[in-house]
């Protein structure tokens, strides 16, 4: 899980495995507004999405971690 704090940079991201060759990935993000929360009565202000943006290499993967998003990466 990785998080980016900041409301409006995005920044790549790489990430270099050593011992194995990533096959697949599941990704999802978290995004919102800077001080967005769910409450009962709006539960949509910060919503989980598929996140698709993530490109295996033969290194490891690479992507782009928006502005004030949390994702979630499952590497096999």
């Amino acid at each position: 899980t990785l998080a980016n704090l900041s409301a409006d940079e995005s920044y790549p991201v790489e990430l270099m495995f050593q011992e194995r060759k990533a096959e697949n990935v599941k990704a999802s993000i978290l995004r919102g507004e800077m001080h967005a929360y769910n409450t009962f009565d709006e539960p949509d202000h910060v919503i989980e999405e598929t996140f698709a943006d993530v490109e295996l290499t033969e290194r490891g993967a690479s992507f782009r971690i928006p502005a004030c998003s949390v994702i979630s990466l499952e590497i096999r």
